[in-house]
């Protein structure tokens, strides 16, 4: 994916003798933790105070920009053309704020939509801002979630980190949920088939919560991706069921008033077949299979909510039996779950 800008008018430069964006917005699409937000990076005149050696790199500013936006480490980089300071989480403490010559980006969170300006952005003005940093396991073990702060007084931005991290255990995942809570949300196996019953037992069991559904877009493509996952380099032991399909059961049982039997059709609609016990996902983000759900229209008993993963045939929300631990006509293993584990309030604002 390639950095996309938003439209700023340009002003000169009397230092760099050339026509130069002053504040330069690029966005970037994310997902975890925040999965409301997106990134983006923030240019303006400025130079590194205190800091650590930082990583020296022998690339454009523009491809330094790029790889400070797709990096969940990265805070700051800095143009010392023709190479580029970069800066991790912890590597740099303060940067002065100044009117011309050197150039610093901010890897900050988005929280609106629209393209901001001078005047309104909020790291441009005295006072706070959020962002983030994301520490992937296949670096640090664990998926640790860092926010910290950026602040501007007399010209000089302090970055701060937080005193609270938020690690979960690989594959867990650290997700923003409903009320700025911080979850670590997981695509759960036990090593054996399970039936909704059985995961819900090994979801309380795991978690001390009931099965989870995706609370929007971002998490429903969590979910299809890290699902995904185990079809594309299943565990040895998920071989010898002989499945080609592999089913993780979701949050979601058929409503009483949309069995089979005299079913109201008005009511009984997609989604709205199903009650759901996770406050966060009200309703779920469910991309249901097409001519899925089916069971209300069937003799199945389809009346919970599953994901499946295959790669012939399309992925996505189904319903299944609730008793089922397989599905023979489809080469299908109900081998998990959706769930997680709450880990506490968000310390950013």
């Amino acid at each position: 994916m390639e950095l996309s800008t938003c439209n700023l008018p340009a002003i000169e430069d009397p230092y760099l003798r050339v026509q130069i964006p002053k504040f330069l917005v690029w966005i970037l699409a994310s997902i975890i933790p925040d999965t409301e937000s997106d990134y983006k990076m923030v240019v303006t005149y400025g130079e590194p105070l205190q800091h650590s050696s930082p990583l020296v790199l022998s690339i454009t500013w523009e491809e330094c920009l790029q790889k400070c936006w797709n990096d969940t480490t990265c805070v700051l980089i800095h143009d010392t053309t023709p190479t580029c300071d970069y800066y991790s989480f912890q590597g740099i403490s303060t940067v002065r704020k100044l009117t011309s010559g050197s150039r610093v980006g901010f890897r900050l969170l988005k929280r609106d939509e629209s393209c901001l300006t001078e005047l309104t952005e909020p790291i441009l003005q005295d006072g706070t801002v959020w962002s983030d940093i994301l520490k992937m396991a296949d670096t640090w073990i664990n998926n640790i979630y860092v926010p910290y702060s950026i602040t501007l007084a007399n010209n000089v931005w302090t970055i701060q980190m937080s005193s609270k991290e938020f690690s979960c255990i690989a594959p867990a995942m650290p997700v923003r949920r409903a009320n700025k809570i911080i979850w670590c949300m997981v695509t759960q196996t036990s090593g054996s088939l399970m039936n909704m019953t059985q995961a819900q037992d090994h979801s309380r069991a795991q978690f001390q919560q009931t099965l989870a559904g995706p609370a929007n877009e971002e998490e429903a493509t969590f979910l299809r991706n890290s699902a995904l996952n185990f079809v594309n380099d299943p565990p040895p032991w998920f071989l010898s069921f002989g499945c080609t399909a592999y089913g993780f059961w979701v949050d979601g049982t058929r409503k009483a008033i949309c069995m089979p039997q005299g079913y109201n059709a008005s009511v009984c609609t997609g989604t709205n077949q199903f009650d759901y016990t996770d406050t966060n996902a009200q309703p779920p983000y469910l991309e249901w299979l097409a001519g899925q759900p089916d069971g209300m229209t069937s003799s199945s008993k389809a009346d919970c909510v599953y994901f499946i993963a295959r790669n012939q045939d399309a992925s996505g929300i189904d319903d299944m039996p609730c008793p089922f631990n397989n599905f023979t006509n489809l080469g299908l293993c109900m081998i998990g779950y959706y769930s997680g584990r709450i880990m506490g309030p968000d310390t950013a604002n």
